[in-house]
Protein backbone atom coordinates (compact mmCIF):
# COMPACT_ATOMS: atom_id res chain seq x y z
CA UNK A 1 0.00 0.00 0.00
CA UNK A 2 1.92 3.36 -0.66
CA UNK A 3 2.46 5.11 2.13
CA UNK A 4 0.45 8.42 0.90
CA UNK A 5 -2.59 6.40 0.96
CA UNK A 6 -1.64 5.29 4.39
CA UNK A 7 -0.96 8.53 5.48
CA UNK A 8 -4.40 9.53 3.82
CA UNK A 9 -7.03 6.66 6.10
CA UNK A 10 -4.78 7.40 9.08
CA UNK A 11 -5.44 11.53 8.85
CA UNK A 12 -9.20 10.45 7.77
CA UNK A 13 -9.34 8.10 10.95
CA UNK A 14 -8.56 10.45 13.52
CA UNK A 15 -11.25 13.04 12.59
CA UNK A 16 -14.34 13.59 15.24
CA UNK A 17 -17.74 12.91 14.68
CA UNK A 18 -21.17 13.08 16.18
CA UNK A 19 -23.24 10.62 15.63
CA UNK A 20 -27.07 10.75 17.23
CA UNK A 21 -30.67 9.02 16.37
CA UNK A 22 -33.73 11.17 16.94
CA UNK A 23 -36.20 8.36 15.70
CA UNK A 24 -36.09 4.62 15.54
CA UNK A 25 -39.17 2.52 14.19
CA UNK A 26 -38.99 -0.34 12.00
CA UNK A 27 -39.35 0.02 8.20
CA UNK A 28 -41.76 -2.67 7.05
CA UNK A 29 -41.66 -4.45 3.55
CA UNK A 30 -44.79 -6.54 3.70
CA UNK A 31 -48.27 -5.31 4.10
CA UNK A 32 -50.10 -8.38 6.26
CA UNK A 33 -49.62 -7.96 9.89
CA UNK A 34 -51.28 -11.13 10.44
CA UNK A 35 -47.72 -12.89 12.29
CA UNK A 36 -46.97 -9.39 14.00
CA UNK A 37 -50.54 -9.74 15.46
CA UNK A 38 -50.00 -12.84 16.86
CA UNK A 39 -48.00 -11.94 19.90
CA UNK A 40 -45.96 -15.53 19.48
CA UNK A 41 -44.85 -16.25 22.82
CA UNK A 42 -41.00 -18.08 22.60
CA UNK A 43 -41.02 -19.67 26.13
CA UNK A 44 -44.85 -21.43 26.78
CA UNK A 45 -42.97 -23.04 29.53
CA UNK A 46 -42.63 -19.75 31.20
CA UNK A 47 -46.33 -19.02 30.77
CA UNK A 48 -47.39 -22.21 32.08
CA UNK A 49 -45.10 -21.56 35.09
CA UNK A 50 -46.58 -18.02 35.71
CA UNK A 51 -50.45 -19.58 35.25
CA UNK A 52 -49.05 -22.33 37.72
CA UNK A 53 -47.63 -19.77 40.55
CA UNK A 54 -51.19 -17.66 40.05
CA UNK A 55 -53.60 -20.68 40.94
CA UNK A 56 -55.04 -20.13 37.37
CA UNK A 57 -55.15 -24.33 37.51
CA UNK A 58 -57.13 -24.59 40.17
CA UNK A 59 -59.97 -23.00 38.82
CA UNK A 60 -62.89 -24.40 38.19
CA UNK A 61 -64.94 -24.99 35.28
CA UNK A 62 -67.81 -23.06 35.86
CA UNK A 63 -70.13 -20.49 33.46
CA UNK A 64 -71.40 -17.01 33.41
CA UNK A 65 -74.19 -16.62 35.28
CA UNK A 66 -77.44 -15.78 32.59
CA UNK A 67 -80.73 -15.18 34.59
CA UNK A 68 -81.31 -15.23 38.13
CA UNK A 69 -84.67 -16.34 39.06
CA UNK A 70 -86.62 -16.00 42.42
CA UNK A 71 -89.98 -16.28 44.44
CA UNK A 72 -90.77 -13.52 47.14
CA UNK A 73 -93.66 -14.16 49.45
CA UNK A 74 -94.66 -10.20 50.68
CA UNK A 75 -96.91 -9.79 53.54
CA UNK A 76 -98.55 -5.88 54.12
CA UNK A 77 -98.97 -4.05 57.23
CA UNK A 78 -102.43 -4.83 58.26
CA UNK A 79 -102.69 -2.72 61.44
CA UNK A 80 -101.50 0.23 63.14
CA UNK A 81 -101.02 0.30 67.23
CA UNK A 82 -99.99 3.75 68.60
CA UNK A 83 -98.45 3.43 71.82
CA UNK A 84 -101.16 1.35 74.16
CA UNK A 85 -104.11 2.01 72.07
CA UNK A 86 -105.78 -0.42 69.89
CA UNK A 87 -104.95 -2.02 66.75
CA UNK A 88 -106.40 0.48 63.89
CA UNK A 89 -106.49 -0.81 60.31
CA UNK A 90 -103.61 0.81 58.02
CA UNK A 91 -103.54 2.17 54.66
CA UNK A 92 -100.43 3.12 52.65
CA UNK A 93 -102.10 6.43 51.68
CA UNK A 94 -100.82 7.67 54.24
CA UNK A 95 -96.81 7.66 55.83
CA UNK A 96 -95.96 5.46 58.65
CA UNK A 97 -94.19 8.52 60.15
CA UNK A 98 -97.29 10.95 59.79
CA UNK A 99 -99.34 8.16 61.35
CA UNK A 100 -96.87 7.99 64.52
CA UNK A 101 -95.76 11.70 65.31
CA UNK A 102 -98.63 13.63 63.87
CA UNK A 103 -100.57 15.69 67.07
CA UNK A 104 -103.73 18.12 67.55
CA UNK A 105 -103.62 21.06 66.12
CA UNK A 106 -103.17 23.76 68.80
CA UNK A 107 -105.19 26.47 67.75
CA UNK A 108 -103.14 29.76 68.53
CA UNK A 109 -104.01 33.17 67.35
CA UNK A 110 -102.09 32.58 63.96
CA UNK A 111 -104.37 29.67 63.48
CA UNK A 112 -107.73 31.25 64.46
CA UNK A 113 -106.87 34.63 61.86
CA UNK A 114 -106.03 31.90 59.03
CA UNK A 115 -109.05 30.03 59.23
CA UNK A 116 -111.06 33.56 59.38
CA UNK A 117 -109.21 35.23 56.81
CA UNK A 118 -110.42 32.15 54.84
CA UNK A 119 -113.71 32.16 55.53
CA UNK A 120 -113.85 35.43 54.36
CA UNK A 121 -112.76 34.53 51.44
CA UNK A 122 -114.92 31.91 50.66
CA UNK A 123 -118.12 34.22 51.70
CA UNK A 124 -116.75 36.98 49.16
CA UNK A 125 -116.06 34.49 46.46
CA UNK A 126 -119.62 33.35 46.36
CA UNK A 127 -121.07 36.97 47.35
CA UNK A 128 -122.17 36.55 50.60
CA UNK A 129 -120.11 39.11 52.35
CA UNK A 130 -123.19 40.86 54.28
CA UNK A 131 -123.04 37.78 56.51
CA UNK A 132 -120.02 38.53 57.82
CA UNK A 133 -121.01 41.23 60.18
CA UNK A 134 -124.07 40.24 61.12
CA UNK A 135 -123.67 37.06 61.86
CA UNK A 136 -119.97 35.65 62.24
CA UNK A 137 -118.51 38.65 63.35
CA UNK A 138 -120.73 39.10 66.08
CA UNK A 139 -120.75 34.95 67.17
CA UNK A 140 -116.49 34.43 66.58
CA UNK A 141 -115.36 37.06 68.64
CA UNK A 142 -111.39 36.63 70.00
CA UNK A 143 -111.27 35.51 73.66
CA UNK A 144 -109.00 36.90 75.90
CA UNK A 145 -106.86 34.45 77.63
CA UNK A 146 -108.07 32.94 81.07
CA UNK A 147 -105.59 34.59 83.83
CA UNK A 148 -103.72 37.80 84.53
CA UNK A 149 -100.44 35.80 83.35
CA UNK A 150 -101.64 34.48 80.14
CA UNK A 151 -103.25 38.36 79.48
CA UNK A 152 -99.85 39.70 80.39
CA UNK A 153 -97.83 37.50 78.02
CA UNK A 154 -99.86 38.45 74.96
CA UNK A 155 -99.81 41.96 75.79
CA UNK A 156 -96.31 41.76 76.44
CA UNK A 157 -96.00 40.23 72.42
CA UNK A 158 -95.69 43.22 70.28
CA UNK A 159 -96.42 41.15 67.28
CA UNK A 160 -99.68 39.80 68.82
CA UNK A 161 -100.90 43.06 69.82
CA UNK A 162 -100.46 44.66 66.54
CA UNK A 163 -101.83 42.10 64.54
CA UNK A 164 -104.91 42.14 67.17
CA UNK A 165 -105.46 45.90 66.56
CA UNK A 166 -105.43 45.37 62.66
CA UNK A 167 -108.05 42.09 62.64
CA UNK A 168 -110.28 43.63 65.96
CA UNK A 169 -114.04 43.60 64.74
CA UNK A 170 -112.64 42.88 61.25
CA UNK A 171 -112.08 38.72 60.72
CA UNK A 172 -113.47 36.19 62.70
CA UNK A 173 -112.05 33.47 65.06
CA UNK A 174 -112.13 30.63 62.78
CA UNK A 175 -111.69 27.91 66.44
CA UNK A 176 -115.38 28.76 66.91
CA UNK A 177 -116.50 28.50 63.41
CA UNK A 178 -114.85 25.01 62.75
CA UNK A 179 -115.55 23.71 66.22
CA UNK A 180 -119.25 24.86 65.43
CA UNK A 181 -119.06 23.39 61.86
CA UNK A 182 -118.35 19.91 63.06
CA UNK A 183 -120.37 19.66 66.02
CA UNK A 184 -123.56 21.01 64.12
CA UNK A 185 -124.28 24.47 66.07
CA UNK A 186 -123.61 26.19 62.59
CA UNK A 187 -126.82 25.63 61.23
CA UNK A 188 -128.82 27.12 64.15
CA UNK A 189 -126.66 30.26 63.46
CA UNK A 190 -128.57 30.08 60.02
CA UNK A 191 -132.03 30.00 61.04
CA UNK A 192 -134.01 32.58 59.09
CA UNK A 193 -131.72 33.31 56.40
CA UNK A 194 -133.08 32.93 52.70
CA UNK A 195 -132.58 28.89 51.93
CA UNK A 196 -130.45 29.39 49.29
CA UNK A 197 -128.09 31.32 51.33
CA UNK A 198 -128.06 29.01 53.85
CA UNK A 199 -127.76 26.25 52.03
CA UNK A 200 -124.77 27.88 50.59
CA UNK A 201 -123.00 28.96 53.57
CA UNK A 202 -123.63 25.49 54.64
CA UNK A 203 -121.54 24.06 51.73
CA UNK A 204 -118.90 26.93 52.52
CA UNK A 205 -118.92 25.24 55.98
CA UNK A 206 -117.84 21.93 54.58
CA UNK A 207 -115.54 23.31 52.56
CA UNK A 208 -113.76 25.53 55.12
CA UNK A 209 -114.00 21.88 57.31
CA UNK A 210 -112.00 19.73 54.22
CA UNK A 211 -109.69 22.08 53.52
CA UNK A 212 -108.80 22.42 56.98
CA UNK A 213 -107.96 18.88 57.16
CA UNK A 214 -106.37 18.60 54.15
CA UNK A 215 -103.97 21.32 55.29
CA UNK A 216 -102.88 19.61 58.30
CA UNK A 217 -102.64 16.28 59.36
CA UNK A 218 -104.37 15.23 62.74
CA UNK A 219 -104.22 11.52 64.40
CA UNK A 220 -107.68 9.96 64.75
CA UNK A 221 -109.33 10.26 67.67
CA UNK A 222 -109.54 6.27 67.30
CA UNK A 223 -105.94 5.81 67.45
CA UNK A 224 -103.56 6.22 70.72
CA UNK A 225 -100.95 8.25 71.31
CA UNK A 226 -97.45 6.90 70.50
CA UNK A 227 -95.53 9.44 72.21
CA UNK A 228 -94.59 8.63 75.43
CA UNK A 229 -93.67 10.92 78.57
CA UNK A 230 -91.42 9.14 80.32
CA UNK A 231 -89.85 7.81 77.60
CA UNK A 232 -89.24 11.13 75.92
CA UNK A 233 -89.76 9.26 72.47
CA UNK A 234 -92.50 7.18 70.15
CA UNK A 235 -93.00 3.77 70.77
CA UNK A 236 -95.99 1.69 68.67
CA UNK A 237 -96.21 -0.96 66.81
CA UNK A 238 -97.89 -2.78 63.56
CA UNK A 239 -99.35 -5.92 62.57
CA UNK A 240 -98.60 -8.11 59.80
CA UNK A 241 -101.04 -10.65 58.57
CA UNK A 242 -99.32 -14.02 58.55
CA UNK A 243 -100.66 -17.47 57.41
CA UNK A 244 -101.61 -18.45 60.34
CA UNK A 245 -100.90 -15.83 62.85
CA UNK A 246 -100.42 -12.00 63.03
CA UNK A 247 -97.41 -11.34 63.70
CA UNK A 248 -96.94 -7.95 65.88
CA UNK A 249 -93.33 -5.77 65.00
CA UNK A 250 -92.86 -3.01 68.02
CA UNK A 251 -90.52 0.30 67.38
CA UNK A 252 -90.23 0.86 71.02
CA UNK A 253 -86.95 3.84 70.79
CA UNK A 254 -87.98 5.72 67.77
CA UNK A 255 -87.58 9.70 67.92
CA UNK A 256 -85.00 10.41 64.81
CA UNK A 257 -87.43 11.69 62.35
CA UNK A 258 -86.89 8.77 59.79
CA UNK A 259 -88.05 5.45 60.23
CA UNK A 260 -86.01 2.12 58.41
CA UNK A 261 -86.26 -1.50 58.88
CA UNK A 262 -83.82 -1.16 62.00
CA UNK A 263 -86.68 1.02 63.52
CA UNK A 264 -88.72 -2.16 64.42
CA UNK A 265 -88.12 -5.18 66.10
CA UNK A 266 -90.40 -8.52 65.71
CA UNK A 267 -92.46 -8.66 69.25
CA UNK A 268 -93.08 -11.49 71.46
CA UNK A 269 -96.80 -11.07 71.15
CA UNK A 270 -98.98 -12.83 68.46
CA UNK A 271 -102.53 -12.39 67.45
CA UNK A 272 -104.85 -14.84 66.38
CA UNK A 273 -104.62 -14.99 62.19
CA UNK A 274 -107.04 -13.61 59.85
CA UNK A 275 -107.59 -14.17 56.28
CA UNK A 276 -103.87 -14.64 55.07
CA UNK A 277 -102.58 -11.66 53.15
CA UNK A 278 -99.42 -12.92 51.78
CA UNK A 279 -98.52 -12.03 47.72
CA UNK A 280 -96.32 -14.01 45.85
CA UNK A 281 -94.37 -12.77 42.94
CA UNK A 282 -91.97 -14.22 40.84
CA UNK A 283 -88.75 -12.10 39.39
CA UNK A 284 -85.99 -13.16 36.43
CA UNK A 285 -82.91 -11.06 36.15
CA UNK A 286 -80.06 -10.99 34.12
CA UNK A 287 -77.33 -10.44 37.00
CA UNK A 288 -74.83 -7.59 36.22
CA UNK A 289 -71.11 -7.55 37.47
CA UNK A 290 -70.07 -5.87 40.31
CA UNK A 291 -67.87 -3.10 39.26
CA UNK A 292 -66.26 -0.23 41.02
CA UNK A 293 -63.13 1.69 40.82
CA UNK A 294 -59.97 0.07 41.88
CA UNK A 295 -61.38 -3.02 40.75
CA UNK A 296 -58.40 -5.83 40.13
CA UNK A 297 -59.03 -6.87 36.07
CA UNK A 298 -59.59 -10.34 35.27
CA UNK A 299 -56.91 -10.43 32.84
CA UNK A 300 -53.20 -10.80 33.29
CA UNK A 301 -51.86 -7.84 31.16
CA UNK A 302 -54.20 -4.97 32.13
CA UNK A 303 -54.00 -2.51 34.12
CA UNK A 304 -56.41 -1.29 37.11
CA UNK A 305 -58.05 2.36 37.20
CA UNK A 306 -55.41 4.40 39.25
CA UNK A 307 -58.34 6.58 40.69
CA UNK A 308 -58.17 3.76 43.95
CA UNK A 309 -55.20 3.08 45.64
CA UNK A 310 -56.35 0.00 47.88
CA UNK A 311 -52.90 -0.49 48.90
CA UNK A 312 -53.16 2.31 51.07
CA UNK A 313 -55.56 1.00 53.24
CA UNK A 314 -55.08 1.84 56.83
CA UNK A 315 -56.28 -0.45 59.86
CA UNK A 316 -55.81 -2.66 62.25
CA UNK A 317 -56.18 -6.48 62.97
CA UNK A 318 -59.43 -5.05 65.12
CA UNK A 319 -61.15 -3.65 62.03
CA UNK A 320 -63.61 -6.57 60.69
CA UNK A 321 -65.45 -4.26 58.46
CA UNK A 322 -62.08 -2.61 56.60
CA UNK A 323 -60.46 -6.29 56.67
CA UNK A 324 -63.96 -7.37 54.79
CA UNK A 325 -63.93 -4.99 51.88
CA UNK A 326 -60.20 -5.30 51.44
CA UNK A 327 -60.89 -9.51 50.91
CA UNK A 328 -63.66 -8.62 48.60
CA UNK A 329 -62.57 -6.02 46.74
CA UNK A 330 -59.15 -7.82 46.37
CA UNK A 331 -60.06 -11.28 46.16
CA UNK A 332 -63.64 -12.01 45.39
CA UNK A 333 -64.52 -8.77 43.67
CA UNK A 334 -64.94 -10.80 39.75
CA UNK A 335 -67.18 -13.45 41.76
CA UNK A 336 -70.17 -10.82 42.73
CA UNK A 337 -73.19 -9.96 40.67
CA UNK A 338 -76.01 -7.53 40.96
CA UNK A 339 -79.58 -8.84 40.67
CA UNK A 340 -82.46 -6.22 41.45
CA UNK A 341 -84.99 -7.49 43.74
CA UNK A 342 -88.61 -4.72 43.56
CA UNK A 343 -90.59 -4.84 46.36
CA UNK A 344 -93.73 -3.40 47.15
CA UNK A 345 -93.81 -0.75 49.69
CA UNK A 346 -95.15 -1.55 53.32
CA UNK A 347 -94.47 -5.39 53.74
CA UNK A 348 -92.18 -8.28 55.09
CA UNK A 349 -90.63 -9.97 52.49
CA UNK A 350 -89.53 -13.94 52.69
CA UNK A 351 -87.01 -14.93 49.98
CA UNK A 352 -86.02 -18.64 49.92
CA UNK A 353 -83.55 -18.71 47.36
CA UNK A 354 -82.19 -17.45 43.91
CA UNK A 355 -82.28 -19.97 41.26
CA UNK A 356 -78.58 -18.92 38.63
CA UNK A 357 -78.70 -20.50 35.12
CA UNK A 358 -75.56 -20.32 33.76
CA UNK A 359 -74.46 -20.45 29.72
CA UNK A 360 -74.08 -24.29 30.06
CA UNK A 361 -77.50 -24.48 31.43
CA UNK A 362 -76.60 -25.40 34.50
CA UNK A 363 -78.83 -24.35 37.30
CA UNK A 364 -77.80 -23.37 41.01
CA UNK A 365 -80.04 -23.14 43.81
CA UNK A 366 -78.66 -20.15 45.94
CA UNK A 367 -79.84 -20.22 49.61
CA UNK A 368 -79.90 -17.02 52.28
CA UNK A 369 -76.47 -17.25 54.34
CA UNK A 370 -78.34 -16.15 57.61
CA UNK A 371 -80.88 -19.35 57.10
CA UNK A 372 -80.60 -22.27 60.72
CA UNK A 373 -81.15 -21.83 64.08
CA UNK A 374 -82.16 -18.43 65.63
CA UNK A 375 -79.98 -18.91 68.56
CA UNK A 376 -76.94 -20.37 66.45
CA UNK A 377 -73.65 -18.24 67.14
CA UNK A 378 -72.79 -18.93 63.97
CA UNK A 379 -75.32 -17.43 62.37
CA UNK A 380 -74.35 -13.99 60.57
CA UNK A 381 -76.77 -11.80 58.60
CA UNK A 382 -77.66 -8.37 57.72
CA UNK A 383 -80.61 -6.61 57.43
CA UNK A 384 -82.67 -8.67 59.67
CA UNK A 385 -84.63 -7.94 62.65
CA UNK A 386 -83.99 -8.75 66.34
CA UNK A 387 -86.96 -11.15 67.74
CA UNK A 388 -87.49 -9.95 71.45
CA UNK A 389 -88.80 -13.71 71.90
CA UNK A 390 -87.30 -16.95 71.42
CA UNK A 391 -88.17 -18.88 68.14
CA UNK A 392 -86.58 -21.84 66.81
CA UNK A 393 -85.75 -21.16 62.92
CA UNK A 394 -84.49 -17.57 62.04
CA UNK A 395 -86.73 -15.24 60.09
CA UNK A 396 -84.69 -13.61 57.31
CA UNK A 397 -87.61 -11.50 55.89
CA UNK A 398 -86.77 -7.95 55.14
CA UNK A 399 -89.13 -5.09 56.07
CA UNK A 400 -89.52 -2.44 54.01
CA UNK A 401 -91.32 0.22 55.80
CA UNK A 402 -93.74 2.81 54.07
CA UNK A 403 -91.35 5.62 55.21
CA UNK A 404 -91.18 9.18 53.49
CA UNK A 405 -87.73 9.68 51.66
CA UNK A 406 -87.08 13.69 52.65
CA UNK A 407 -88.98 15.29 55.26
CA UNK A 408 -88.83 19.17 55.39
CA UNK A 409 -88.48 20.48 59.35
CA UNK A 410 -89.64 23.84 60.12
CA UNK A 411 -88.13 25.97 62.36
CA UNK A 412 -89.07 24.48 66.60
CA UNK A 413 -91.62 25.99 68.27
CA UNK A 414 -91.05 24.62 71.25
CA UNK A 415 -87.55 23.46 72.45
CA UNK A 416 -86.57 21.96 75.78
CA UNK A 417 -83.29 21.07 76.91
CA UNK A 418 -83.26 18.54 79.30
CA UNK A 419 -79.62 18.56 81.47
CA UNK A 420 -78.31 17.55 84.98
CA UNK A 421 -76.89 20.25 87.78
CA UNK A 422 -75.17 18.32 89.97
CA UNK A 423 -74.30 21.41 92.30
CA UNK A 424 -78.39 21.53 92.95
CA UNK A 425 -78.71 18.03 92.69
CA UNK A 426 -81.24 18.34 90.52
CA UNK A 427 -82.51 18.37 86.51
CA UNK A 428 -84.01 21.41 84.66
CA UNK A 429 -86.11 21.49 81.76
CA UNK A 430 -84.44 24.66 80.11
CA UNK A 431 -87.73 25.77 77.95
CA UNK A 432 -85.64 27.36 75.33
CA UNK A 433 -87.69 28.37 72.54
CA UNK A 434 -91.23 28.77 73.58
CA UNK A 435 -94.60 29.42 70.91
CA UNK A 436 -95.95 32.39 70.70
CA UNK A 437 -99.18 33.23 69.53
CA UNK A 438 -97.95 34.19 65.69
CA UNK A 439 -97.07 30.75 65.70
CA UNK A 440 -93.53 30.84 65.92
CA UNK A 441 -90.46 30.35 68.35
CA UNK A 442 -89.26 33.10 70.41
CA UNK A 443 -86.77 32.56 73.32
CA UNK A 444 -87.08 31.42 76.25
CA UNK A 445 -84.93 34.08 77.92
CA UNK A 446 -85.75 37.09 76.10
CA UNK A 447 -89.81 36.00 76.18
CA UNK A 448 -89.06 36.47 80.35
CA UNK A 449 -87.12 39.43 80.16
CA UNK A 450 -90.21 41.10 77.75
CA UNK A 451 -92.87 40.12 80.39
CA UNK A 452 -90.49 42.33 82.85
CA UNK A 453 -90.30 44.97 80.91
CA UNK A 454 -93.71 45.46 80.23
CA UNK A 455 -94.87 44.94 83.53
CA UNK A 456 -92.21 48.25 84.30
CA UNK A 457 -93.67 49.83 81.58
CA UNK A 458 -97.45 49.25 82.18
CA UNK A 459 -98.06 48.73 85.51
CA UNK A 460 -94.97 50.33 87.26
CA UNK A 461 -93.47 47.18 89.13
CA UNK A 462 -89.81 47.72 89.61
CA UNK A 463 -87.65 45.29 88.99
CA UNK A 464 -86.53 44.59 92.77
CA UNK A 465 -89.30 45.47 94.72
CA UNK A 466 -88.20 47.69 97.82
CA UNK A 467 -89.00 46.05 101.30
CA UNK A 468 -91.46 47.31 103.79
CA UNK A 469 -90.40 50.57 105.78
CA UNK A 470 -88.84 50.39 108.95
CA UNK A 471 -91.71 51.16 111.81
CA UNK A 472 -90.35 54.32 113.97
CA UNK A 473 -88.25 53.22 117.07
CA UNK A 474 -87.28 49.49 115.81
CA UNK A 475 -83.89 48.56 116.08
CA UNK A 476 -81.32 48.96 112.43
CA UNK A 477 -81.42 46.37 110.24
CA UNK A 478 -78.63 43.86 111.25
CA UNK A 479 -75.63 43.48 109.40
CA UNK A 480 -75.75 40.10 107.73
CA UNK A 481 -79.15 39.04 105.41
CA UNK A 482 -80.53 35.84 105.37
CA UNK A 483 -81.52 34.31 102.60
CA UNK A 484 -83.61 30.95 102.47
CA UNK A 485 -82.82 30.52 98.36
CA UNK A 486 -81.70 32.09 95.22
CA UNK A 487 -83.62 32.13 92.28
CA UNK A 488 -83.56 31.35 88.33
CA UNK A 489 -84.84 32.39 84.75
CA UNK A 490 -88.41 31.71 84.22
CA UNK A 491 -87.74 29.42 81.86
CA UNK A 492 -85.43 26.60 84.19
CA UNK A 493 -87.84 24.29 85.09
CA UNK A 494 -86.78 22.23 88.02
CA UNK A 495 -87.27 18.04 87.95
CA UNK A 496 -86.81 16.46 91.71
CA UNK A 497 -86.33 12.50 92.08
CA UNK A 498 -89.25 10.46 93.33
CA UNK A 499 -89.28 7.36 94.65
CA UNK A 500 -92.34 5.63 93.10
CA UNK A 501 -92.26 2.27 94.49
CA UNK A 502 -92.03 2.31 98.34
CA UNK A 503 -89.35 -0.29 98.97
CA UNK A 504 -87.46 -0.05 95.36
CA UNK A 505 -84.13 2.07 94.85
CA UNK A 506 -85.98 3.17 91.51
CA UNK A 507 -86.56 6.20 91.01
CA UNK A 508 -87.71 8.71 88.78
CA UNK A 509 -87.53 12.61 87.57
CA UNK A 510 -90.85 14.42 88.34
CA UNK A 511 -91.45 17.49 87.09
CA UNK A 512 -91.59 20.48 90.43
CA UNK A 513 -92.08 24.01 90.17
CA UNK A 514 -89.74 27.24 91.28
CA UNK A 515 -91.58 29.97 93.71
CA UNK A 516 -92.97 33.22 91.51
CA UNK A 517 -90.38 35.85 91.94
CA UNK A 518 -92.41 38.61 90.58
CA UNK A 519 -94.52 40.36 93.14
CA UNK A 520 -97.72 41.29 91.31
CA UNK A 521 -98.77 37.44 90.94
CA UNK A 522 -98.41 37.01 94.54
CA UNK A 523 -97.52 33.96 96.42
CA UNK A 524 -97.72 31.57 93.32
CA UNK A 525 -95.68 28.91 91.32
CA UNK A 526 -93.82 29.41 88.08
CA UNK A 527 -95.36 27.28 85.35
CA UNK A 528 -94.25 26.23 82.47
CA UNK A 529 -94.88 27.21 79.19
CA UNK A 530 -94.45 24.70 76.94
CA UNK A 531 -96.57 21.44 75.71
CA UNK A 532 -93.17 19.20 75.98
CA UNK A 533 -93.69 20.05 79.65
CA UNK A 534 -97.45 19.32 80.30
CA UNK A 535 -98.71 15.88 81.54
CA UNK A 536 -101.00 13.91 79.84
CA UNK A 537 -103.16 13.44 82.45
CA UNK A 538 -104.44 16.61 85.12
CA UNK A 539 -104.63 14.14 87.14
CA UNK A 540 -100.53 12.51 87.17
CA UNK A 541 -97.70 14.51 87.53
CA UNK A 542 -95.18 14.35 84.38
CA UNK A 543 -92.47 12.13 85.78
CA UNK A 544 -89.45 11.58 83.28
CA UNK A 545 -87.40 8.15 83.59
CA UNK A 546 -83.98 8.58 85.41
CA UNK A 547 -82.02 7.12 82.39
CA UNK A 548 -83.75 9.31 79.69
CA UNK A 549 -81.04 12.34 80.75
CA UNK A 550 -77.91 11.02 80.36
CA UNK A 551 -75.49 13.10 81.49
CA UNK A 552 -74.88 15.10 78.03
CA UNK A 553 -78.37 15.66 78.77
CA UNK A 554 -81.22 15.84 76.27
CA UNK A 555 -83.32 18.19 73.69
CA UNK A 556 -86.53 17.87 72.73
CA UNK A 557 -88.12 20.22 70.15
CA UNK A 558 -91.37 20.40 68.65
CA UNK A 559 -92.20 21.37 64.85
CA UNK A 560 -93.83 21.38 61.91
CA UNK A 561 -93.02 18.62 59.24
CA UNK A 562 -93.81 18.44 55.16
CA UNK A 563 -93.38 16.06 52.94
CA UNK A 564 -94.95 14.40 49.45
CA UNK A 565 -96.04 11.13 49.46
CA UNK A 566 -95.86 8.67 46.49
CA UNK A 567 -99.47 9.79 45.04
CA UNK A 568 -98.28 13.35 44.92
CA UNK A 569 -100.32 14.42 48.34
CA UNK A 570 -98.77 16.87 50.42
CA UNK A 571 -98.94 15.81 54.42
CA UNK A 572 -97.98 19.11 57.24
CA UNK A 573 -97.81 17.54 60.46
CA UNK A 574 -96.36 18.71 64.04
CA UNK A 575 -93.96 16.42 65.16
CA UNK A 576 -91.28 16.00 68.31
CA UNK A 577 -87.28 14.78 67.75
CA UNK A 578 -84.86 14.25 70.28
CA UNK A 579 -81.50 14.53 70.03
CA UNK A 580 -78.46 14.62 72.29
CA UNK A 581 -77.70 17.26 74.66
CA UNK A 582 -74.69 19.21 75.15
CA UNK A 583 -73.20 18.21 78.30
CA UNK A 584 -73.99 19.22 81.85
CA UNK A 585 -74.90 22.64 83.48
CA UNK A 586 -75.31 25.18 86.52
CA UNK A 587 -78.56 27.02 87.50
CA UNK A 588 -76.31 28.90 90.44
CA UNK A 589 -79.40 27.87 92.68
CA UNK A 590 -78.36 27.72 96.57
CA UNK A 591 -79.96 27.63 99.89
CA UNK A 592 -79.22 29.40 103.36
CA UNK A 593 -77.38 32.16 101.95
CA UNK A 594 -76.36 35.20 104.56
CA UNK A 595 -74.69 37.93 103.36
Amino acid sequence: MPPLIFSEAANWAFKPSITAWNRLEGRPRDTDFSRSLRAEVRDPLWMLCRQWQMGEFEGEDAGTAVEARFVTDSSRIQHYVGGSGPPTPYSDNVPLEVQVEQEAIRFDLFTQLQLGKTWIRLLRTEGLQPYIDSIYLVRCPFIKPVGVLANDLRASQTDTVAWLSLTDKRVPNGETLLNAISDGSHATWLTGLPAPDRSALMVLGQQLQQLFDRVYSQPDKASGDAWKQERLEYQFGVTINETDSLVSLEAEQYHQGHLDWYSFDRGASQFDGLMPATERSVQAYIPTPVHYYGMPHRRWWSFEDSVTNLGKLNTQTSDLATLLFAEFALLFSNDWHLVPCELPVGTFTRLDGVLVTDVFGLQTWVRPAGRGLDDDWQRWSMFNLTTLAQHDTADTRLLVPPATIKTMDGAPLEEVHFLRDEMANLVWGIEQTLSTEMATGEDGYESANQLLAYLQRSKAIPADPPGPAPAEGTPPAPLLTYQLGTTVPRNWIPFIPVNINPGSPQIRLQKAAMPEFIAHYGDTLVQSRTSLLEPASADKPLRVNEEEVPRAGAIVKRQFNRTRWYNGRVFTWVAKRKEAGRGEGSSGLQFDQVS
